[in-house]
């Protein structure tokens, strides 16, 4: 039987979160994105055991975003050196959630 991993990719504006999610599902990123508007997924199977669906969420994170991450195993917060107070206050309003952010 096969786990299913759902992984939050959040961050803020042209931090990278579309390319690392199409890098972590083993595809060529567009060259260039167009920029997140809305949730996205895609999904992959990492060492043919592990179902894993890589969330793209639009930039920011909100009490929308939150609520979408009560289902999430893992948060990964991108951060490009350039917004790093914003980052910090992403990273401060994580914290509340039981599963591992990575930064």
């Amino acid at each position: 039987m096969q786990s299913t991993l759902n992984v939050a990719i959040v961050g803020y504006r042209g931090s990278g979160k579309t390319t690392l999610c199409y890098r972590l599902a083993g595809l060529d990123p567009p060259n260039k994105p167009n920029g997140t508007t809305c949730l996205d997924y895609l999904a992959c199977t990492w060492n043919n055991k592990h179902n894993v669906l890589l969330w793209d969420f639009a930039p920011g994170v909100s009490r929308h975003t939150e609520q979408h991450l009560r289902d999430m195993d893992c948060v990964v917060l991108c951060c490009d050196g350039r917004n790093n107070r914003s980052a910090l206050n992403a990273l401060q309003s994580l914290k509340a959630h039981k599963c591992p952010v990575v930064v």
